[in-house]
């Protein structure tokens, strides 16, 4: 008997590990399903991250992703998403936010184990400040 229970607390350790439990639901409705910040019809599609609105708003919701636990591969697209707009939208200007946005984009690289993609983002958003224009983006540097 002893035996027995000894083999199903193994196999359940096993089982455990293999397959993460979710911090979240997956019948609770996301916070941000359906909402797209006005005047972008598909965030995802190429001329939407033009729009200077959608960087802020997908780097939120990579963020509110981040913290649910609800889905880490829809947060890191969401992140990408958000450093390509605000790369598009600061005209070719060091921006704090691009630089921001590649930082999370490669921490979430690391929470999913992605090391070796996060260290061309890293090494990219150390590329962008100018250290002559302002403080804050001596700061990004080094954050």
């Amino acid at each position: 008997k002893m035996d027995e229970t000894m083999q199903n607390i193994r196999h359940k350790e096993i089982s455990h590990k293999q397959k993460p439990m979710p911090l979240r639901s997956k019948n609770l409705p996301s916070k941000h399903a359906g909402v797209i910040p006005h005047g972008s019809s598909d965030y995802g599609s190429e001329t939407a991250l033009d729009n200077p609105d959608l960087g802020p708003f997908l780097l939120k919701v990579a963020r509110d992703l981040i913290i649910s636990g609800d889905n880490p591969y829809k947060a890191l697209e969401c992140a990408s998403r958000a450093a390509e707009s605000f790369d598009r939208c600061s005209d070719g200007k060091p921006s704090i936010e691009f630089v921001m946005s590649l930082h999370i984009l490669a921490a979430i690289h690391c929470s999913l184990e992605q090391f070796e993609e996060a260290i061309p983002v890293l090494e990219r958003s150390i590329r962008v400040p100018v250290m002559d224009d302002e403080p804050e983006y001596a700061l990004a540097a080094f954050a």
